[in-house]
């Protein structure tokens, strides 16, 4: 599989997920971290069993920081809610954000400043979807 990242490049991710015995390299993490320039090759696993969101270090390990934006969004309930929300909180930001990471209950999303989704390996008409973390994805300055 291959989707676009969001340099315009074309990238491989995963096609299907690996599991082993205590950690899993997933399609949809794999997905999202390639939309950030972080191909599956370039990383081992994406989780463990002690350390569920080890792709938050993967994106810092490869230049990218990760911002908690739990307060800022905590108005939106649903991934549809946070859509509408977003270029609100978007607009309020003082760094480079070049997208928005997203948890949802056993997945995970990638929305755009504006709202929009950019990558979804499973992705729904009406987003009902409950969030459990929302992180805005920056890019450090050199």
């Amino acid at each position: 599989m291959t989707i676009i990242n969001m340099h315009g490049e074309e990238v491989q991710i995963l096609s299907e997920h690996i599991f082993r015995a205590k950690s899993a390299k997933t399609v949809c993490v794999s997905a999202a971290l390639a939309y950030f320039g972080v191909t599956p090759d370039m990383y081992t696993v994406t989780s463990t069993n002690k350390n569920l969101r080890a792709y938050h270090g993967i994106l810092r390990r490869h230049g990218l920081g990760v911002r908690s934006r739990a307060s800022a969004t905590r108005k939106a309930k649903s991934v549809g809610q946070l859509r509408k929300l977003l270029p609100k909180v978007a607009k309020n930001e003082t760094e480079n954000v070049v997208g928005y990471l997203v948890a949802v209950p056993s997945h995970v999303l990638v929305l755009g400043i504006d709202g929009v989704t950019v990558v979804d390996t499973a992705p729904r008409k009406r987003d009902a979807r409950k969030l459990v973390q929302v992180h805005a994805i920056v890019a450090k300055s050199s």
